[in-house]
C-alpha cells in the first residue's frame, strides 16, 4: 500500500504542480498581453502628438502663404488704387481747367 500512496501522491503533486504551470502560464500570458496593449496605447499616443504637430506645422505653412498671398494682392491693389486716384485727379484737373478755360474765352466772346 506504501507503493500506491507514493504512486498516488505523485499523481497529486503533478497534477497540483500542472495547475500552478497553468496558472503562472495563464499569468505570465495576461502580462505580456497587459504589456502589450500598453505599449500599443503609448505608441498610439506618441503617433497621434507626432500627427498633431505635423497637421499644425502643415496648417501654419498654409496660413503663412495664404497670408504671403493676401499682402502681395493688398499691395498690388494699393498700387492699382493709386494709379486710378492719379489718373482721376489728373482726368479732374484737366476738365477743371478746361472748364475754366472755356468760361473765361466764353466770357471773353459775350
Amino acid at each position: 500500500m506504501n507503493e500506491l500512496e507514493f504512486v498516488l501522491g505523485k499523481i497529486i503533486d503533478m497534477d497540483t504542480r500542472a495547475k500552478d504551470v497553468r496558472t503562472e502560464a495563464e499569468q505570465k500570458l495576461k502580462d505580456i498581453e497587459d504589456f502589450t496593449n500598453k505599449r500599443i496605447r503609448e505608441t498610439e499616443k506618441i503617433m497621434l502628438e507626432i500627427s498633431k504637430k505635423k497637421l499644425e506645422e502643415t496648417n501654419n505653412l498654409k496660413i503663412q502663404k495664404a497670408d504671403s498671398e493676401a499682402k502681395k494682392i493688398q499691395k498690388e491693389a494699393d498700387i492699382m488704387c493709386n494709379k486710378i486716384e492719379d489718373a482721376y485727379k489728373k482726368f479732374s484737373s484737366d476738365l477743371i481747367n478746361k472748364i475754366t478755360n472755356e468760361i473765361l474765352n466764353g466770357s471773353d466772346e459775350r
